[in-house]
């Protein structure tokens, strides 16, 4: 096992711990997290019948942040990335990022399944764990970074650290609109950050293979 090979076990194996945390904090009341909880919905938290004169900028600002993970900006940015490489002939790449999509979403909606998870803000829907926002701008910003990574792309630093941000702000706005827990998000995006380094160790397996069987 090379030194490459071993870090991203790491980083699989440490996400996958973190992912189980959360889980475990989130179905028995949040023993780990309660404090910040208690704190996010003080001062983060802002409701859509807030008044005084930030309070409802604040909240437009959160609901156009949290767009960034809905449904429909998603399925556009897969289509367009799905076209593109299509277009530019990346079938491998394609398979890498449609498999690492659906392992997600299938992990994703499993959860939220089996598990009942009040909202915080609204207890009367039980989907809250994992954050479904979260995981879908963590999909399409990870396949990005994932291209770029195996150089599809060719994005500056710049660009790199902005499609890092998005699912972070995503993150934030959905602790600010009171839909999540901080442990839905965080095991979001130890999921998502699982998958993204177990895609790229099979790819590096496969890449290995390849060239001691030339």
């Amino acid at each position: 096992m090379n030194s490459v090979t071993k870090k991203n076990t790491i980083y699989i194996l440490a996400s996958v711990l973190i992912f189980f945390l959360a889980w475990y904090d989130t179905f028995n009341n949040h023993i780990f997290t309660d404090s910040f909880n208690n704190w996010a919905l003080q001062i983060l938290y802002v409701s859509s019948s807030a008044t005084g004169k930030w309070q409802p900028i604040y909240y437009d600002a959160l609901n156009d942040i949290t767009a960034l993970g809905g449904e429909s900006l998603f399925h556009l940015a897969l289509i367009f990335l799905f076209l593109y490489l299509v277009v530019e002939r990346q079938t491998e790449a394609v398979i890498y990022c449609f498999f690492a999509g659906i392992i997600i979403v299938a992990i994703t909606v499993m959860f939220k399944f089996l598990f009942i998870s009040p909202r915080p803000m609204v207890p009367e829907v039980t989907s809250s764990f994992p954050s479904g926002h979260v995981v879908r701008t963590c999909i399409w910003c990870g396949i990005i970074l994932f291209l770029n990574h195996i150089k599809v792309f060719h994005l500056s630093r710049y660009w790199c650290g902005v499609f890092i941000t998005i699912p972070l702000l995503v993150g934030f706005s959905r602790l600010g609109l009171g839909f999540h827990w901080i442990s839905d998000v965080i095991a979001s995006y130890a999921l998502s950050i699982a998958v993204f380094f177990s895609v790229l160790m099979v790819r590096n397996k496969i890449k290995a293979q390849e060239l001691s069987s030339l």
